[in-house]
């Protein structure tokens, strides 16, 4: 899958070049203002369409007439807005912000130690890189490998949700995304069986048969809450549904017929309340927030999920849930390996691979 990067042509990709900056950190250790390639040019064109927008009100005639010196102050005010985002970035993930920056004027990111990068860093990672392919105008990339793309990456956003869901939930979580099967799926509902000590599942011979073509139940990972590493009265068990569906997502909500759906592969049901969430790697929509709210599913939009990362990186795990998450770890590495095989990036007009995590 072959993707490039256009130069930054508007201050309204300052964002979008952040991300590059951080992709540019991975691929080769550190990022530089250059690897966005600025239009100087168009960024002055923008500063002297609307100086009052960069303070320059003032500076009008120098805008106009000093076209060198004009063009370094674009370029200044370029790296002046895309360092601000980047210390906006490290403060929203704390501790699980996998990059430093470098000293002096110039905008320098560094791709932090691979033994300081944990799960929660490498998630971070990931959600840059899907981040910065939405900018399209940016982001060079074939129809054909934007489909390749969503589909290795699909796997890796699932394991990412299941670590931003140990954030918040007091217990273990584990990926279903291996369930692609009646058998392997029946196999995670014996987990929770096991776990909890109460249940029975049905036997493959006792499916129903609106049952026997279903390989994961629309859940890609379940998360049982514990009080001190055990299973009270009142313990929760999520089903977390994750999707990269970018629109009309109200069928991707772990609803109530959701939750009878997969309460129908129990003979006798564990002694769990089982609750739904929706996972999407974009921005909260107050609509869809409220769609999930009218069918008791919680939400977690990809803002939740940074925050959730950011506690991940900082949580002391009660000793039930560290075997889990280091589970969940060496099952990111794994599928973030496969995408990052099949990808190759130019940035700057070099081209470059991912190192192996």
């Amino acid at each position: 899958m072959k993707i490039e990067f256009a130069p930054i042509t508007s201050f309204q990709q300052c964002t979008s070049a952040a991300l590059v900056l951080e992709l540019s950190a991975v691929l080769g250790g550190v990022g530089l203002l250059e690897d966005i390639q600025p239009d100087l040019a168009l960024l002055l064109d923008e500063i002297r369409a609307n100086p009052d927008d960069f303070d320059l009100e003032d500076e009008a005639e120098f805008l106009q007439e000093e076209g060198f010196a004009a063009e370094n102050l674009a370029s200044e005010k370029l790296a002046l807005r895309v360092s601000n985002i980047l210390d906006e970035r490290a403060e929203t993930f704390g501790s699980a912000y996998p990059f430093n920056f470098g000293d002096g004027d110039g905008v320098t990111v560094n791709l932090k130690p691979v033994e300081q990068i944990g799960p929660a860093g490498l998630a971070v990672i990931a959600l840059s890189l899907f981040a910065v392919l939405e900018d399209r105008d940016l982001a060079q990339i074939s129809k054909q490998d934007r489909a390749k793309f969503s589909k290795l990456f699909e796997p890796v956003f699932e394991v990412v949700c299941a670590l931003a869901l140990v954030a918040d939930n007091e217990g273990v979580v584990w990926w279903n995304g291996r369930s692609r099967s009646r058998r392997t799926f029946l196999r995670q509902l014996n987990l929770i069986r096991d776990f909890v000590g109460s249940g029975q599942v049905r036997t493959e011979d006792q499916l129903q048969a609106n049952q026997v073509g279903v390989n994961d139940g629309g859940v890609d990972a379940f998360g049982i809450a514990t009080v001190q590493g055990a299973v009270g009265p009142d313990s929760n068990c999520v089903l977390l549904g994750a999707t990269l569906q970018r629109s009309a997502r109200r069928n991707k909500i772990v609803g109530p017929a959701e939750l009878q759906r997969l309460d129908d592969f129990f003979f006798n049901r564990p002694n769990l309340t089982f609750t739904g969430m929706l996972a999407i790697p974009f921005l909260r929509s107050e609509a869809e927030a409220q769609d999930c709210s009218a069918q008791q599913c919680r939400y977690l939009p990809v803002d939740a999920i940074y925050r959730n990362l950011s506690l991940l990186a900082d949580k002391q795990l009660v000793p039930v849930a560290q075997p889990y998450v280091t589970r969940l770890g060496r099952q990111l590495v794994s599928k973030s390996r496969k995408l990052a095989a099949q990808l190759a990036i130019t940035v700057n007009g070099q081209d470059r691979q991912f190192p192996q995590p």
